[in-house]
């Protein structure tokens, strides 16, 4: 057995960290991002998305440094709840964020009141009068450039 360790130990440890890598990418994947009372990973994603959209020209070393720091947020977050249940104050360690989500209610006179009829139906796609497809919308105009 020591003979073992001694041979595989460097095999052991990357296997350990992948495991743990796929473990932690698969907890961020299930796991609520848009809650209505910003709990969990809401706060990290919404603060990616944000410095994500407020960037014109975003290199794609910019872009990873966002990535690897929102989930370097969402580890921090995972920690949170560890340390929440080892004093007591959660039932599991995982329950700051893995939860069911609050949906976010769209009420009258709130801002998040949904489309209006005249824009719903200005979609030119789903005209019904017209039977043409956009296929054939388009053969017409390659025909009109010849």
């Amino acid at each position: 057995m020591i003979n073992f360790i001694k041979n595989y130990w460097f095999e052991f440890l990357l296997g350990l960290c992948v495991v743990l890598f796929l473990l932690f990418s698969v907890v961020v994947g299930i796991a609520p991002h848009n809650d209505a009372r910003g709990r969990g990973f809401t706060k990290c994603t919404s603060e990616m998305a944000f410095v994500l959209q407020q960037t014109d020209k975003l290199s794609v070393m910019r872009a990873a440094k966002m990535v690897g720091e929102g989930y370097w947020c969402y580890a921090l977050v995972m920690k949170e709840g560890i340390e929440l249940f080892v004093k007591g104050k959660q039932k599991t360690p995982w329950s700051n964020y893995l939860f069911d989500e609050e949906r976010f209610d769209a009420k009258e006179g709130d801002e998040g009141e949904g489309f209006s009829e005249d824009l719903l139906k200005a979609n030119l796609l789903d005209d019904e009068d017209d039977e043409k497809s956009l296929w054939d919308m388009k053969e017409e105009e390659n025909d009109n450039e010849k």
